[in-house]
């Protein structure tokens, strides 16, 4: 049986670049971050803060990291900040949180005996209400499953 492959999510600065990726300090066991099926701006510096989300494509014995989202400001700093309000339009940033539910609902259904599109849904459904519940932060830190 293999590992459900999740998004992972990376933020640090860029300690090198190449071709078709990049390295982040703290992470050098991942090897270079591709961008080469990455169709956002990936130009980025050595020394460049970024927020990096991560899928892993494992082929044999070899992983490799695949952007799916980049972000950072061209001033080297990141746009991501995990306190700042979404400037997004409402709409937009739902359907992301969607596309996410959906995606991670089908790579945890992976390993499962029944993969049915209704099962799927459904857990997308369950993953989507808890990323909108309405507790505070504080009230369900110790919720977390990790």
């Amino acid at each position: 049986m293999s590992k459900a492959t999740l998004n992972e999510n990376i933020v640090g600065k860029v300690s090198k670049v190449a071709e078709f990726g990049f390295q982040v300090e703290g992470h050098d066991e991942k090897g270079y971050l591709s961008t080469k099926f990455y169709e956002g701006d990936k130009n980025v510096a050595v020394g460049t803060d970024v927020a990096v989300v991560v899928r892993p494509n494992t082929k044999g014995d070899k992983t490799f990291w695949n952007v799916q989202d980049l972000t950072y400001e061209s001033n080297g700093s990141t746009k991501y900040n995990p306190t700042e309000t979404v400037n997004k339009a409402p709409d937009t940033q739902i359907l992301i949180v969607r596309q996410n539910c959906i995606t991670n609902a089908v790579a945890f259904h992976q390993n499962t005996k029944t993969k049915n599109e209704k099962d799927v849904l459904e857990t997308a459904k369950q993953f989507e209400e808890w990323v909108y519940r309405h507790d505070s932060v504080e009230q369900t830190k110790d919720d977390v499953p990790f």
